[in-house]
């Protein structure tokens, strides 16, 4: 960063009702992103074993046999928010570089701190670094081309998991190297769903915008989605959701290594 960048361009020859005007958003700094969506085990190693909400019958497989190799799933945003804060403290980051405060005080009605986007803690990724990283430099309704017909190499949807969360890595990444960034399980932003509704058309909006809605926004499309609706482009605005799982991300500044994030950061869990 910092990067400006259009998004909601896609090509109107590819869908004329998903065609809309190009808009301008800014990201005014570098940042790192986790290559797989978080598994169960490395949840479950970080944040121990939590309660999550119970899910519908096509998940009941994931509820009672959870593939600890599997994305996590059935996570709402602030049990996601605890791990990206307990991982911080497994890097031993210190109090001001933490994106959410102490566990037992993340909760709906926490203040975040304004400066959250410049420190180094984990965290999620706006809803802007995230269609970055989906993209990987297309221009394209999916990073593997307009057409879904590929999507089974790149994503894991109702067509070809059948309703469930798949291990994570297993099938092709983006050119960034972002593995099931489509498919597999829908992932949290760190952003309020309204950010994107405050756009002008003819301005620039920074991505730090809308930090602090209690309405998150997800991308990505799960298993419960058929490829032909899964795109960049698709996002949803929900407090909880049961194909709901996360991955990480991180501000990375100048002066400090800019290796990639892999997954949730298995450094922290090596020891």
């Amino acid at each position: 960063g910092p990067i400006e960048v259009d998004i909601s361009d896609i090509k109107p020859e590819l869908s004329k009702s998903l065609a809309m005007p190009s808009r301008r958003m800014r990201i005014s700094r570098d940042f790192a992103i986790g290559m797989c969506e978080v598994d169960n085990e490395t949840f479950n190693r970080v944040l121990g074993q939590v309660e999550r909400d119970e899910s519908p019958e096509e998940f009941k497989e994931n509820r009672e046999k959870p593939n600890p190799h599997a994305a996590v799933v059935q996570c709402d945003w602030i049990t996601a928010a605890k791990f990206c804060r307990r991982l911080s403290e497994l890097e031993k980051l210190p109090e001001h570089e933490m994106c959410f405060p102490s566990l037992d005080k993340i909760q709906e009605t926490m203040e975040l701190p304004r400066d959250l986007l410049s420190r180094a803690g984990y965290r999620f990724p706006t809803d802007a670094e995230w269609e970055i990283g989906a993209r990987a430099g297309t221009s394209s309704l999916r990073y593997f081309g307009g057409s879904a017909r590929l999507s089974a190499n790149y994503a894991w949807t109702i067509e070809n998991a059948a309703g469930t969360c798949r291990p994570v890595g297993l099938l092709k990444p983006n050119d960034y190297g972002l593995f099931d960034i489509l498919g597999n399980a829908d992932e949290w932003c760190q952003n309020g769903y309204t950010w994107f509704q405050k756009f002008d058309v003819d301005g620039v909006v920074n991505d730090s915008a809308d930090l602090h809605g209690h309405v998150r926004v997800r991308r990505g499309g799960n298993v419960l989605h058929r490829s032909a609706g899964t795109n960049y482009r698709s996002r949803w605005a929900t407090h909880d959701f049961p194909a709901a799982g996360f991955r990480i991300a991180r501000t990375i500044r100048s002066f400090e290594p800019t290796t990639p994030v892999k997954a949730a950061d298995e450094s922290a869990l090596a020891r």
